[in-house]
């Protein structure tokens, strides 16, 4: 996750499985020097994905056109030299 830490940890797994039905995760935060606050898109996102309610988790749909992914892919690009598409999507 953004700070390289899981959400939940625990040295058994038993302890584990009642961390994550019985707490909710914390919020995202990076230490050190370079530290930086995630962004509300971030934290929507995270906040969807991690939600213990398989109702009110975020669907497949709802996660491919998330606001936090706006702009990070291109469309679909043709190579020149071939002429063929390229089915990869490429980042900002």
């Amino acid at each position: 996750m953004f700070s390289g830490k899981p959400p939940f940890f625990s040295e058994t797994f038993s302890e584990l499985i009642e961390l994550i039905l019985r707490q909710d995760p914390q919020s995202p935060r990076q230490t050190g020097a370079s530290s930086c606050k995630p962004t509300q898109e971030f934290q929507s996102l995270l906040k969807g994905l991690l939600q213990k309610d398989p109702q009110k988790r975020i669907n497949w749909t709802q996660l491919l056109v998330h606001p936090f992914w706006r702009g990070v892919f291109s469309e679909v690009h043709t190579s020149e030299e071939e002429g063929e598409e390229d089915a990869s999507f490429s980042s900002r």
